[in-house]
């Protein structure tokens, strides 16, 4: 938690550690991060303000600063009512059209990338964020992921994702949602214990 000097707003920083820094694919994904973020502007998707380096030479991040919690946490007490799945859903379907439509494809929704942070107008309000694995259309080379290697969750991972991340898609995404649904109406992913090593 910061406090931005002239506007006087609370921001969120997020600083690279310095062992991180020497692995270049550390770098690459925590810049990517705030690329991919910042060709988005939607009111369900995390807002990135500014991109930079400390003296020390670390990366950081200065994002808007969210108060709620993540949504895997939440889920810890138990699943959701339909009603508030049903909202949590909505939200996410907005947030990833806005992403997909400017080439965004996230590849990692997860509870724990899902923030609900509730205002008096929008009682069960979400925000979408952690773009670091994220596919982005027209990047460079450097942030793309090598062809052969998988990325995301395992637990929330379409097919496709486990052998070759480059080929996920829009409907990467969207496996990953009706997942997540599953599990937030009913406290259980849909096949139950999942175990990656015998995929």
């Amino acid at each position: 938690l910061a406090q931005h000097v002239r506007l006087q707003e609370q921001r969120a920083v997020k600083v690279l550690l310095p062992q991180a820094v020497m692995r270049q694919e550390s770098v690459t994904r925590f810049e990517r991060e705030a690329i991919a973020t910042s060709r988005l502007a939607h009111p369900n998707i995390l807002q990135i303000h500014e991109l930079g380096r400390l003296a020390s030479g670390q990366p950081f991040i200065m994002a808007e600063y969210l108060e709620g919690q993540a949504l895997d946490k939440l889920l810890r007490d138990g699943p959701l009512t339909i009603h508030r799945t049903l909202a949590v859903v909505l939200q996410l379907c907005a947030a990833l059209e806005h992403a997909h439509r400017h080439g965004v494809i996230h590849r990692d929704i997860k509870p724990g990338n899902i923030f609900y942070c509730p205002t008096e107008k929008e009682p069960f309000r979400i925000k979408l964020f952690d773009f670091g694995v994220a596919k982005v259309a027209d990047a460079n080379d450097g942030a793309r992921t090598r062809a052969g290697v998988g990325c995301g969750t395992p637990l929330y991972m379409a097919v496709e994702q486990y052998q070759n991340a480059n080929i996920a898609d829009e409907r990467s995404d969207i496996y990953s949602i009706a997942v997540l649904a599953v599990e937030m109406a009913t406290g259980h992913l849909p096949w139950g214990t999942h175990d990656f090593a015998q995929t």
